[in-house]
């Protein structure tokens, strides 16, 4: 039997099958670790921990399953109570509650406090990834806990970002800034996220500078960049560290994108240009960034990929030879500059570029339409279409790669 302190004012509840337990164990965890029962529902999880004066809140990211919650594995290395949150059927960004905690992005915090006296918690700390990483800046400011926060938008619904792929159409967005609930008297604040997203690191530079808040941005990352800390063995750590109070120690591999005064901006202006297809814009942004910012692989190949796409393949050279240069296993980073090779002339060494990709990145498709392409010119018509029909068989979806098999196989006729 389990007592719910919030779904039944104090009645008790039974467990539902989702909770496997045994003698020994709940899930995997320690039963003997534990001081009351664990509460379960569709929306959140109470695993309790004896001994434990804190409560760590988890919440998970978008589209997950009713009964499935983000870093429930990773959790387990954490000797403190946890709460699982999941609003991810609702893709709310939280911003409208959690079912069962309340139904608006206030009510859950007086839940949350409701459950860290439960398992008399005094301490609270909220961490997050991706909408859960907004969800535990949102609550985490409200509540005054501390907050680990893995590549969260802060601003809410911005053009090409996740929120607006992602969030359940006519959601209301009544906190559009997350930026703007933290004070003085917030407690810590970490937010970590990839220098590859660009959203995120504009959302993530809204908070550079404000008190008590800590910004890691990590070179060569993109939005998951806490599966890249786990598959380095960083992550479980860092959590460690911060629910234990310990400064989060400086990531290897930090970077310096959002310390750049007016740098990411001019990023995720560039990204919004290339996404719209504006190539003007985006080679205008994309000069304005790396004015300010030379060394960034993902603004160089950008900006080369709109002078590219504007024509100018000589302009667009320098651009993605750096980008290629800084970022010497970006499989895309290679094909744009073997590609800018070919729209100069240099078929030999594109061919080159491009055969070592198809032998590093066999599904890589647009390398094999690009060795056709070479081919086709050379007049070798067997080699075009294999090289065409290669492409096709990755990508049959793809119009412009079917679209070339006929015509060469009747040329050859």
């Amino acid at each position: 039997m389990v007592v719910d302190v919030v779904d039944g004012m104090g009645a008790p509840h039974f467990t539902k099958p989702f909770l496997e337990a045994s003698r020994n164990s709940v899930n995997g965890w320690n039963r003997d670790e534990m001081t009351i029962e664990p509460i379960h529902r569709e929306t959140f999880v109470l695993m309790p921990r004896a001994g434990s004066k804190k409560l760590v809140v988890i919440f998970s990211a978008t589209d997950n399953k009713a009964g499935k919650f983000t870093f429930w594995n990773v959790s387990k290395s954490i000797s403190d109570n946890v709460l699982f949150v999941n609003n991810g059927n609702r893709n709310e960004w939280y911003q409208h509650g959690v079912l069962g905690l309340g139904d608006t992005a206030e009510k859950p915090v007086e839940a949350i406090r409701n459950y860290a006296r439960l398992v008399g918690a005094e301490s609270l700390y909220m961490v997050g990834v991706s909408m859960g990483g907004a969800g535990a800046l949102l609550h985490g400011a409200l509540a005054g806990a501390q907050v680990l926060a893995f590549c969260p938008e802060t601003l809410i619904n911005l053009p090409h970002s996740r929120c607006r792929k992602y969030m359940t159409p006519g959601t209301k967005i009544p906190y559009p800034d997350l930026s703007k609930l933290i004070t003085p008297a917030s407690r810590r604040i970490y937010i970590v996220s990839g220098q590859s997203d660009p959203v995120d690191i504009y959302c993530a530079s809204t908070l550079e500078g404000i008190e008590n808040v800590v910004v890691k941005t990590i070179i060569g990352e993109a939005h998951a960049v806490q599966v890249a800390l786990h598959n380095q063995n960083k992550l479980i750590p860092l959590i460690r560290d911060f629910v234990n109070d310990r400064p989060v120690a400086r990531i290897e591999g930090e970077g310096n994108y959002t310390k750049i005064p007016g740098f990411s901006y001019e990023y995720f202006r560039t990204y919004c240009s290339v996404s719209d297809r504006d190539w003007a814009s985006a080679e205008m942004h994309g000069r304005n960034a790396i004015a300010l910012n030379p060394t960034s692989e993902e603004v160089n190949s950008m900006l080369g990929r709109a002078l590219m796409s504007l024509g100018r393949a000589n302009d667009a050279y320098a651009f993605v030879a750096a980008a290629a240069a800084l970022a010497p296993d970006d499989i895309n980073a290679r094909f744009a500059f073997a590609s800018c090779l070919r729209r100069m002339g240099d078929t030999d060494r594109s061919a080159q570029l491009h055969t070592r990709l198809t032998v590093d990145a066999p599904e890589l498709a647009k390398s094999y339409y690009e060795l056709g392409v070479i081919y086709a010119g050379r007049k070798d018509k067997k080699n075009a279409k294999l090289h065409f029909q290669k492409a096709a068989d990755l990508e049959p979806a793809n119009p412009k790669y079917s679209s070339k098999i006929n015509p060469v196989a009747e040329k050859s006729a």
